[in-house]
């Protein structure tokens, strides 16, 4: 699998791990997180001007757990340090502490307001005329295809890639969380479509995923669970050919229109 470096101060598929794909519940969760933090920092800092290690302790553990559920795993790791602090521990290494933690927390804050519309967007298509989609497959004929049939749907952010490895490279090139929506074909020579999902897990895709391949329906639906347990939100899979209506039924739910032609 490819890996690449992710210096994010949170990792939201941990989050998934937890409580599933659900945006409503990822939302109030990560909204309760920061209409919290201010009170949880201020008691923090409070307890360290009163010098009370006790106060701080407490209070970094509460924090640790909700932390290590975002995916926050630096900031968790602060707040771990911070409860094994004892009465012997210099009070100079315990101010710069709560320093990082500060810091950390406002990192997690900026974070979780930045990227809240990609949580958003994960069990959500984005607007079906704006979205940028990928068809990945090693078939020219399917490729073009499918591209006719998107076309004919109003789709005209599309882009291609006969492998597994170029689509990974087009994918660095354009910006993961650019990318809206991939088409995956299971069996491609080299780089099969399980190992791409595995790779796009890796990077922590948040887009949306539709497989197809010729295979029947139980291998399809089969490569779908696999891909949802390791956090790919897959919308539908589809028997090639891809044909417009399948399509429509799996990118024209009721908020949002797509003009057939």
């Amino acid at each position: 699998p490819v890996n690449r470096p992710d210096n994010s101060p949170v990792d939201l598929s941990c989050l998934s791990r937890y409580i599933g794909d659900e945006p409503d519940l990822k939302n109030k969760i990560l909204n309760s997180f920061r209409d919290r933090s201010p009170d949880i920092i201020q008691k923090v800092m409070q307890a360290e001007k009163n010098r009370s290690l006790k106060d701080i302790v407490m209070e970094a553990h509460k924090l640790k757990s909700t932390a290590r559920t975002l995916g926050a795993i630096k900031l968790a790791e602060t707040c771990e340090t911070l409860e094994n602090t004892t009465e012997k521990t210099e009070w100079d290494n315990v101010t710069k502490l709560v320093k990082e933690l500060q810091s950390q927390l406002s990192d997690v804050n900026t974070y979780l307001s930045r990227h809240k519309e990609t949580i958003n967007k994960r069990h959500c298509v984005a607007d079906i005329h704006t979205m940028q989609t990928l068809i990945v497959d090693d078939d020219p004929l399917i490729i073009d295809h499918t591209l006719c049939v998107l076309k004919r749907l109003g789709i005209d952010n599309l882009h291609s890639a006969h492998s597994g490895d170029k689509a990974l490279e087009m994918l660095g090139n354009m910006g993961i969380h650019n990318l809206d929506l991939i088409f995956c074909d299971l069996n491609m020579p080299g780089m099969d479509g399980i190992e791409f999902l595995r790779n796009l897990s890796d990077l922590k895709y948040q887009g949306n995923v539709i497989l197809i391949s010729a295979v029947n329906d139980n291998v399809l639906q089969s490569a779908a669970r696999l891909a949802k347990a390791i956090n790919i939100n897959i919308l539908g899979t589809i028997e090639k050919p891809v044909s417009s209506e399948l399509c429509l039924q799996l990118l024209n739910p009721p908020q949002y229109k797509i003009q057939s032609s």
